[in-house]
């Protein structure tokens, strides 16, 4: 016995340098998507449409998109996110926007070797840590409650610790609840922790950019059909942890379905089951008939129509259908 305990110290000794905390990629699936639309105003006069919708990012290593609209759009620069634009004239426009997406899930494992990961440019790093109207994180009431809760980085705290440590805390304070009107703004989120999917997720954001590491919101849909009362909209997160990239978490879903003692089955797992449609809430648009107008989400589409008379009478509708590739 003795001379197997040597072994196996021999072993561990011996074990060569680069095996730390990695990305694995875990099951890969492909499916089309379709996001149907159909506004109409039959009592506007001479109306013109400027109709929006999501260009699906390409995700390095976990979402690869073919993408297109009829009528056809124009891919057009939006903070940072592509979308589509399309402009029409008429009593109303119908579409959809056509989507096929290979998705792979990804695992965070420990003592696995860390393959090399490409950093962020400084642009996306400074993207990706800015303050904004819903992550301010600047303010001195966030600040404050930070630091009462100890939540700023501790002396030799990794990337991948901290983050662990800030989606423990705020999954075992945090409550759901979604309303019509919900201020997701990060400060009002924090003082009960209590919010949606989209604000638990800021929450989060907002610490981790205070502790200078990036991170983005995944603004999306599963990658389910909607159902009567089910949209299957949804908001995620990632931040991006040197040497190991990415990092995927989901505060809502840890709030509400993880009862496991360690309560991390949504750190740092993904299972490729969910669409990311753009990064971030705070989306600007630039209309032809009203300049610049921001929106949080771009979850499905979102319209202006310019003429005379009035919108009584006016119709919107959509749709989201999911099935895999080559049904």
């Amino acid at each position: 016995m003795k001379r197997l305990g040597l072994i196996v110290l021999a072993l561990v000794l011996c074990s060569p340098a680069g095996w730390a905390e990695a990305l694995v990629p875990t099951v890969t699936r492909t499916v089309r998507a379709t996001l149907g639309f159909s506004v109409s105003a039959p009592q506007v006069v001479n109306p013109s449409w400027d109709v929006f919708l999501p260009r699906p990012p390409e995700i390095q290593g976990r979402q690869a998109v073919i993408s297109s609209t009829h009528p056809a759009g124009a891919v057009v620069e939006a903070r940072g996110n592509a979308v589509y634009e399309i402009n029409a004239r008429g009593q109303g426009i119908s579409g959809a926007l056509e989507m096929e997406i290979r998705l792979t899930g990804v695992e965070l494992v420990e003592g696995w070797r860390a393959s090399a990961v490409s950093g962020l440019t400084p642009g996306e790093r400074a993207r990706y840590l800015a303050a904004t109207r819903l992550y301010d994180f600047r303010s001195a009431e966030f600040r404050s409650w930070m630091r009462q809760r100890d939540l700023l980085r501790k002396s030799g705290e990794d990337d991948v610790a901290l983050g662990r440590r800030i989606f423990l805390f705020i999954k075992r304070a945090g409550h759901y609840e979604h309303t019509a009107e919900m201020d997701r703004i990060s400060s009002h989120v924090a003082r009960s922790c209590t919010s949606d999917c989209g604000g638990l997720q800021i929450l989060f954001g907002s610490v981790m950019r205070a502790n200078g590491v990036p991170f983005r919101a995944l603004v999306g849909r599963w990658a389910q059909s909607a159902r009567p009362d089910v949209g299957q909209y949804h908001v995620k997160g990632e931040f991006y942890a040197d040497r190991v990239g990415w990092v995927p978490v989901d505060l809502s879903s840890a709030v509400l379905f993880d009862r496991s003692e360690e309560g991390l089955r949504f750190f740092g797992q993904d299972p490729g089951n969910f669409i990311v449609l753009h990064f971030d809430p705070e989306v600007t648009l630039a209309t032809r008939s009203f300049g610049p107008r921001t929106i949080d989400w771009l979850q499905g589409f979102v319209y202006w129509v310019n003429g005379g008379g009035t919108l009584q009478g006016s119709k919107a509708e959509s749709t989201w259908t999911v099935n895999a590739a080559g049904n």
